[in-house]
């Protein structure tokens, strides 16, 4: 006798994290809004009960890429965070890993990142505490620098802020299999991370490190949120 499928007309390989791929490129390429739980049926020849059988909803995928991100983000973190190693290694270690996470995750960044304000609103709350939570201990890292006499001493939040949108937003212009390879904008990162685009012998005479806006005790909105503009 033949098994009855539990996924109506569905194939046979069709699974959660085959779902998730492909909603994330549609909703990259027209948007969440733009996009149907048909045209994701469609995708894969089936009905949509065959997706309803694993999301109940095109908002609860849309959840569940964002959780997922969050939780390798924030595992890729920990892991960094546990090793014996110095502040600056330990910056240099999150801009690379980030970078090749989000190389490998294009879809799910920009998923991540341009449809957060769809989330329903309790999810909403949990998934931006999360980015202040990692917005924070980079924070940290950056204050233990300071500390240490190894990194110049600038505020904080801005510092953290400026070295992961440096990365962030890679999805805007990076193309995987492009002219440049992952190693290349690696490269390229940490090292203007690090040094800046202005070599030592041309940095314009008295030019001062500390922000007005910290100096004023004024704060940057953390990232993804608000307008990055100072709070006087």
């Amino acid at each position: 006798m033949t098994p009855i499928s539990r996924t109506p007309n569905a194939r046979p390989n069709l699974t959660r994290d085959e779902i998730l791929r492909v909603s994330a490129d549609l909703f990259r390429k027209k948007g969440y809004r733009g996009t149907s739980l048909q045209e994701v049926a469609d995708h894969f020849g089936v009905r949509r009960p065959a997706i309803y059988y694993w999301f109940k909803s095109k908002s609860d995928i849309l959840l569940e890429i964002h959780q997922r991100f969050m939780e390798m983000s924030t595992a890729q973190l920990n892991e960094i965070l546990e090793m014996d190693i110095g502040p600056h290694e330990k910056l240099v270690r999150i801009m690379s890993g980030r970078i090749d996470m989000f190389s490998s995750n294009m879809a799910d960044l920009a998923v991540y990142i341009e449809n957060e304000s769809e989330l329903p609103e309790s999810a909403l709350v949990q998934v931006r505490e999360v980015k202040k939570s990692y917005l924070r201990t980079v924070e940290q890292i950056y204050r233990e620098g300071v500390e240490k006499g190894v990194f110049v001493d600038v505020d904080p939040h801005i510092a953290a802020s400026i070295i992961l949108g440096m990365t962030l937003w890679m999805y805007k212009w990076y193309r995987p299999g492009g002219r440049h390879s992952v190693e290349d904008v690696t490269s390229a990162i940490i090292n203007f991370a690090c040094h800046g685009y202005l070599k030592p012998d041309n940095l314009p005479a008295g030019l001062s490190l500390t922000p007005a806006s910290a100096e004023a005790g004024g704060e940057v909105e953390g990232i993804g949120h608000g307008s990055g503009r100072p709070q006087r």
